[in-house]
């Protein structure tokens, strides 16, 4: 059953097999969220449904199905799901098992609604690791964990901030933005984040005008209260992800190279010119330090773990 792909293609810049490429940092940050889960909550045993939304190259939900994610213990039953078609095709043509499928969701498309009505309270675990942060409406994608779920049934999300100062892209726009050179173009521009445009963000305290703004913590631990969810335990955390220079290299052509649009003409080239060149230092210079594998990059960013359960419909 295909459950849709009509919006939301924050991540076209990046290919499955190349974001497959950077998966060993994301286990390592998704198994410390589910141990941090099963401090509070009992394992699963066996017989449970799990949705992981989000599920990217599906490496995490197919050690979720395998019982192999931490202290989480072992479903019945796994559903990974997420916008791209192109990453669910490589989920299914990569891995098998025999509790394990895959489909396609967009939250708002009329597939996803004939989905949740027959599947309405058949969930007893939602997982999303390290994708919140790309879904433009976050209070239809809670509406649809709310419906899926049963009541009690529980919910581990990791969800990605914003850069913090340890990241070069990051780190450098500040930088220039205090300087006298700098200043006066870049005090009219902010940081862009990821660039999700947020619809339906009156949940949102960082939110602008345009819908940018990043998700911070008690934001969405108030958006769980007030959508029928009991928040168990929730922790701002550092979330050092590792990707591949494929990948940092698409994010910076579709995201960083698309942003601050106050600045136009001569001073943008001038901007960029000045901004490429900051960061190619400090990532040779961190390469150097590490002894790192200069095929990959850090990308430093501040998050937050939460966690809970299903308390009431909405």
């Amino acid at each position: 059953m295909k459950l849709g792909t009509t919006f939301r293609t924050a991540m076209k810049f990046v290919s499955p097999k190349q974001y497959a490429a950077s998966n060993d940092a994301h286990l390592v940050i998704n198994t410390t969220a589910v141990n941090k889960f099963a401090q509070i909550h009992p394992p699963l045993s066996g017989t449970e449904k799990v949705l992981d939304f989000g599920c990217g190259t599906g490496e995490t939900s197919l050690a979720i199905a395998n019982g192999e994610l931490g202290n989480l213990g072992k479903p019945g039953h796994v559903l990974g799901v997420d916008i791209s078609q192109d990453m669910i095709n490589h989920c299914k043509s990569t891995h098998t098992a025999k509790n394990l499928k895959f489909h396609a969701m967009d939250v708002e498309s009329t597939e996803c609604q004939a989905f949740c009505s027959e599947q309405q309270g058949s969930f007893d675990l939602v997982t999303s690791f390290s994708c919140l942060h790309w879904v433009p409406n976050q209070p239809a994608a809670v509406q649809v964990f709310n419906q899926l779920l049963k009541t009690g049934g529980k919910f581990a999300f990791v969800v990605t901030s914003t850069h913090n100062q340890k990241n070069s892209l990051r780190r450098t726009y500040d930088e220039m933005k205090a300087e006298s050179r700098w200043s006066e173009m870049l005090n009219k521009t902010s940081w862009p984040h990821f660039k999700t445009v947020h619809r339906n963000n009156a949940w949102m305290s960082t939110v602008n005008k345009e819908g940018l703004g990043h998700i911070i913590e008690s934001d969405y631990v108030q958006l769980m209260q007030e959508s029928g969810f009991k928040v168990t335990g929730s922790y701002t955390i550092p979330l050092d992800y590792v990707f591949h220079r494929d990948f940092v290299n698409g994010f910076f052509k579709s995201t960083m190279l698309t942003s601050f649009n106050e600045i136009q003409g001569e001073d943008r080239k001038l901007f960029f010119n000045e901004f490429i060149g900051r960061v190619k230092v400090l990532d040779r210079l961190e390469v150097q330090q590490t002894k790192g594998d200069p095929d990959y990059k850090k990308s430093y960013t501040d998050g937050f773990q939460i966690f809970g359960e299903k308390v009431a419909d909405i």
